[in-house]
């Protein structure tokens, strides 16, 4: 039988910390939401971990709440879901690697953003350079616009170094043309309003 510790895989002298960390970071992993489009075996074993993960959080974190450390009520409470699903035909039961799938897409996507920071830290940095627009000015180059609206930098397509913009420069955006500090190619030009 499974006690909390275990579900959630902490040390039974796990501190609250420690406790809400684990919880969180399966509960990223089993959330049902992230298996919605998932088969229906898949879906329901990951709502029935998710079930398990929740109620073992809940009786870790009202026992280290409770006044005289003792725990609000007895584990297991219900053993309903310590006790194994009724067995499904072979063709129905999930696969049992798919948990090792979700760790895999974590630890992908965890080298993808390490592999980003890199790439932003070994990039050469700038400043955009304002320049006034002219009769020749691009009509529009918006490539990198979202990213623009949200970090103040934009990637420069030309010379792949990141280029910061200046305060203010939404506002700019209808009479200044953005240029690259590094090799001066057209970071962002908008069609100004008539």
């Amino acid at each position: 039988m499974q006690t909390p510790h275990d579900i959630l895989g902490v040390a039974t002298t796990a501190s609250q910390i420690e406790i809400v960390s684990a919880y969180r970071t399966r509960a990223q992993i089993y959330h049902p939401d992230r298996w919605h489009d998932s088969a229906s075996a898949v879906s329901d074993e990951a709502a029935r971990l998710m079930r398990q993960l929740n109620e073992a959080y809940e009786m870790l974190t009202s026992k280290k709440s409770a006044p005289n450390g003792s725990a609000q009520r007895r584990w297991p409470t219900s053993a309903s879901w310590n006790q194994q699903p009724p067995q499904r035909p072979a063709a129905q039961r999930p696969d049992a690697s798919w948990d090792r799938a979700v760790r895999e897409r974590s630890r992908r996507a965890a080298e993808a953003n390490a592999a980003r920071r890199e790439k932003e830290a070994s990039a050469v940095n700038g400043q955009a350079v304002p320049q006034p627009r002219g009769p020749r000015s691009p009509s529009a180059v918006h490539a990198g616009l979202g990213e623009a609206l949200v970090t103040n930098r934009i990637p420069c397509r030309g010379c792949r170094s990141i280029q910061w913009l200046p305060e203010g420069w939404r506002n700019r955006l209808d009479d200044v043309v953005y240029h690259c500090s590094v090799c001066q190619a057209v970071l962002l030009a908008h069609r100004p309003r008539t």
